[in-house]
């Protein structure tokens, strides 16, 4: 004869199958015991540093030929794209209208 499958209730008061109650102890044996898996309130000074952190870090395209002279990285660019022209014969004159 067989074992019933229902266990009157639990340990935390709860009814259980005899399975259910199987497949916990397997978990606890195989991953571990269950931690508390509330998210901790973050102060705002840490949100304000990561903000001012990655507002550095995220670079944006100077609006004006006067930001973009003032940032070496553009010169830069500005340079080897004015090479690249010249070393491939981009220009084309145009009659003035």
């Amino acid at each position: 004869m067989q074992a019933p499958t229902h266990v009157d209730t639990s340990r935390d008061g709860r009814k259980h199958t005899r399975e259910a109650d199987r497949l916990i102890l397997d978990a606890r044996d195989n991953v571990g015991a269950p931690t508390l898996q509330r998210r901790k309130r973050t102060s705002l000074d840490w949100y304000i540093g990561y903000m001012a952190l990655m507002s550095e870090s995220v670079e944006t395209e100077p609006s004006s030929i006067e930001e973009a002279v003032k940032q070496i990285v553009w010169v830069d660019f500005m340079v080897e794209e004015y090479d690249s022209t010249i070393r491939n014969s981009a220009w084309e004159f145009l009659p003035r209208l």
